[in-house]
């Protein structure tokens, strides 16, 4: 399966060891969406009329390995109103212009209000 990653878990981000070994690259693409920095030392993207696109990498990784991502993101399958991400299936546009389906964890829309955030402009964390 493939997962979208825009924050701390990029390559040369300060959280890449979590998928570093156990995962392969895919591409770099584009979701749309709003970046926010949480003033917290990572990012969440949130899903809104007239978002921008936002900038990161694609990975393929196994479903046990998205069971641990999922735990480290904060993302609670069992219940999803408690979580800080929501996990979706969206459509990831490549820099070689291809469409891609992958995960993409967005931050939970009541979670947005509890940080000091600020939009990113341009839609890179990185």
């Amino acid at each position: 399966m493939l997962l979208f990653v825009y924050g701390s878990l990029m390559k040369n981000a300060p959280n890449h060891y979590v998928i570093e070994s156990t995962s392969k690259f895919i591409a770099q693409g584009t979701i749309k969406a709003t970046l926010y920095d949480l003033g917290v030392g990572f990012p969440g993207v949130v899903e809104e009329k007239n978002s921008d696109e936002v900038y990161g990498e694609v990975y393929e990784l196994s479903d046990d390995e998205l069971d641990d991502i999922d735990q480290f993101e904060g993302y609670n399958t069992g219940d999803k109103g408690d979580s800080l991400y929501i996990r979706k299936m969206t459509e990831v546009r490549t820099f070689k212009k291809e469409t891609l389906k992958a995960w993409v964890y967005f931050l939970a829309p009541k979670r947005l209000k509890t940080f000091s955030h600020s939009i990113i402009p341009g839609g890179r964390w990185v």
